[in-house]
């Protein structure tokens, strides 16, 4: 695949797409705040506290933002907010108690006094943490109070058109209840008129008033004037074929090729200032477009936007990228993790979204500048089209596309354009004057939200180890998982690493490929591989029989009657062993307490006795360095028939025969060797 080219199109160079640092560094600590004690490193959270915290930062902002715009109160900018902006808080939508919506004045007035000001009176943004929910393993919900079938009642006595007062609509509840059981439980009217309060305004308006009230109360905000929209809060991305060709070349033909290049871009939807751009030969897939979105990042400061408006491709919605997987109840995607809110324009509705302006100026303004150009429509194709598609030599390369269109956009992006929307700005000037709304986020934050979820759980095997399309990655983290499922996230520029998280979202570790030992390579790399792999073995087993010895003194050798019989001080002596190449170990160590006759029958790898009862530490180790393996044994018979190989190689170059060892030779000899040891 032809390597994509992003040329940018200011005088500085392009920063790194994603910088590669080591993950799960810990973030910057700042303050916390004195009303909450905040979380100090959220990738430790579940996905869903952290995308809540910045779903309530998110509301937060927009509502400031309304009343500095429009100077209205924040309890009526709350509102407005609500209501238009709801699809953009699927967590805080239905998050209060008994699915009730959390977009409230208070709720607002509650998360601004957590978030605390600067000196300089301003909110601290930064200290979004602050916002996360104090988490305790094992969500708790909260059950409503009061049988749910007075609640059914009551919300439909009181959501009526009848427009019933609460206290009327909570006395004749209680009355169809209690007819239908006496027993039930009923809440006090306190408790149902603060339900009236957390539900939606707008749900409320509607059952009550109608729609055309509705329509005239809210409605009439909701109007495409992007004049209202900070720069840099909602971006727009799609991507186009250019209406000319370049050369490529074509490894199969060896031979140059005439192309259509296509290009994917995001663009600010109020200045209308392309940050990030991608022209490439090749499909655009949701690889080439999660690299446009980093790259905007990076060129954004770390800034990340409010809003994405994308149409319905599948390219746009892949799982993982905007689209959540969903484990257990909980959701993880890209998009979740940078807290951005994906928004789908109507299906054939170029006006939905303002990239399709750009893209029109490019089409007019851009394209027909080549010689190549195929027109839009089939029917405006030049003749030339054709000449160039037969000489492809003569076109430009992706390269000198690159530079041109760099060039292009930089001076659009100069140029006053007329309208409601710029009134003689540049996009350029819109764009350099924004204020930006969010904090930005660390380059490690960055790299761990950009890591893209797997469909499916995994589940942790031996090793330990865990299987993603027929590689094996380790971690010695995963040992306390063994046999659970975790969830895996992928950094597809660097395939040798993967990341496994609890399924809420917690970072577990980071797992890394192993190299696999060639079954007939007697190299000293290839044997080094395998006395490593060997002393791993031993580790792990000796780890083992570390903890085993902290939680027991050293008392598991002896059967429960010997324990239970054992006089306090009593010393535990060896009383022979004996070695087996079959059975639970290969090597079985018989105990005694000494004096009592008790005998412990159990294989063990510990050593001799202490003076206060307990096993040895240095005799342990010295048991433990005698563990017998297999592949020690296996080893060895393989190292005694390369050298029989060598010899016998050596003796048939000698007399001028030829004769060569194979698998059949080694066969023989590991039988013989069984014989002898038989």
């Amino acid at each position: 695949m032809a390597a994509l080219q992003m040329i940018d199109f200011d005088s500085s160079p392009a920063p790194e797409l994603l910088p590669m640092k080591a993950p799960a560094a810990e973030l910057a600590k700042v303050e916390p705040c004195e009303i909450r004690a905040r979380v100090e490193n959220t990738d430790l959270v579940p996905a869903e506290a952290r995308t809540k915290a910045q779903e309530r930062l998110n509301f937060c902002q927009m509502v400031l933002e309304k009343m500095r715009h429009t100077g209205k109160p924040m309890r009526e900018a709350c509102e407005i907010i609500a209501l238009n902006f709801a699809e953009s808080f699927p967590l805080l939508l239905n998050g209060g108690k008994g699915g009730s919506s959390q977009l409230t004045y208070n709720n607002c007035r509650h998360w601004l006094s957590l978030l605390g000001k600067n000196p300089d009176g301003n909110y601290n943004f930064a200290n979004s943490a602050a916002l996360c929910d104090n988490y305790k393993r094992g969500a708790q919900f909260e059950n409503r109070k009061g049988d749910e079938k007075f609640w059914q009642y009551f919300f439909s006595l009181y959501l009526n058109k009848n427009r019933l007062p609460a206290t009327q609509a909570y006395k004749l509840a209680v009355t169809k209840l209690r007819k239908e059981n006496p027993f039930a439980i009923v809440p006090t009217r306190q408790q149902a008129t603060y339900r009236i309060g957390q539900l939606d305004p707008a749900a409320v308006l509607l059952a009550r008033n109608g729609e055309e009230a509705l329509k005239n109360s809210f409605i009439d905000y909701i109007r495409r004037d992007w004049t209202d929209v900070q720069p840099g809060m909602v971006m727009v991305s799609d991507s186009r074929d250019f209406d000319f060709f370049i050369k490529a070349w074509d490894e199969e033909k060896q031979a140059w090729k005439a192309v259509r290049p296509k290009i994917c871009g995001m663009i600010d939807a109020r200045s209308w200032y392309i940050t990030s751009w991608q022209i490439t030969i090749e499909a655009i897939n949701c690889a080439t477009i999660t690299d446009a979105l980093a790259l905007h990042i990076v060129r954004n400061n770390g800034h990340i936007p409010g809003f994405l408006y994308v149409d319905n491709g599948k390219d746009f919605t892949a799982s993982g990228f905007s689209e959540p997987v969903k484990f257990d109840g909980y959701e993880h995607s890209i998009f979740k993790e940078l807290g951005i809110h994906m928004v789908n324009s109507l299906p054939y509705n170029g006006r939905a979204k303002t990239i399709e302006r750009l893209f029109r100026d490019v089409m007019q303004q851009f394209d027909k500048l080549f010689a190549s150009y195929v027109g839009s429509r089939p029917g405006e194709r030049p003749d030339t089209a054709q000449f160039f598609a037969d000489n492809p030599e003569k076109l430009p390369s992706l390269e000198q596309l690159c530079q041109i269109f760099a060039a292009w956009i930089k001076e659009y992006h100069a140029t006053p354009k007329r309208g409601e929307i710029h009134r003689g700005q540049s996009p350029e000037q819109i764009w350099e004057g924004r204020i930006q709304q969010r904090e930005p986020l660390s380059n490690d934050r960055l790299f761990m939200a950009f890591l893209r979820p797997e469909a499916a759980l995994r589940t942790v095997h031996r090793g330990p180890a865990i299987s993603l399309d027929k590689v094996e990655y380790y971690a010695q983290e995963l040992w306390t998982y063994l046999d659970k499922k975790v969830m895996l996230k992928t950094d597809r520029n660097d395939p040798e690493h993967i990341y496994a998280f609890t399924v809420d979202g917690a970072l577990i570790c980071e797992c890394r490929t192993r190299a696999k030992v060639k079954a007939l390579d007697f190299s000293e790399e290839n044997r080094g591989m395998i006395a490593e792999g060997m002393s791993r073995q031993r580790q792990q087993i000796r780890k083992a029989y570390t903890a085993i010895e902290q939680l027991t003194g050293g008392y598991n050798v002896l059967s429960p009657i010997a324990l239970m019989a054992m006089p306090p001080d009593a010393k535990i002596v060896k009383d022979g062993e004996r070695t087996s190449v079959k059975g639970a170990a290969h090597k079985f160590v018989h105990y005694i307490v000494e004096g009592s006759g008790q005998v412990a029958e159990l294989p063990s790898g510990e050593g001799n006795e202490s003076e206060n009862g307990r096993i040895g530490e240095s005799a342990r180790e010295e048991e433990r360095q005698k563990i017998d393996f297999k592949e020690d044994r296996q080893e060895a018979k393989m190292q005694e028939f390369q050298n029989a190989v060598f010899k016998n190689e050596s003796e048939n170059r000698r007399t001028g025969e030829s004769e060569t060892a194979s698998l059949a030779d080694f066969h023989k000899f590991i039988v013989s060797k069984k014989k002898e040891e038989e």
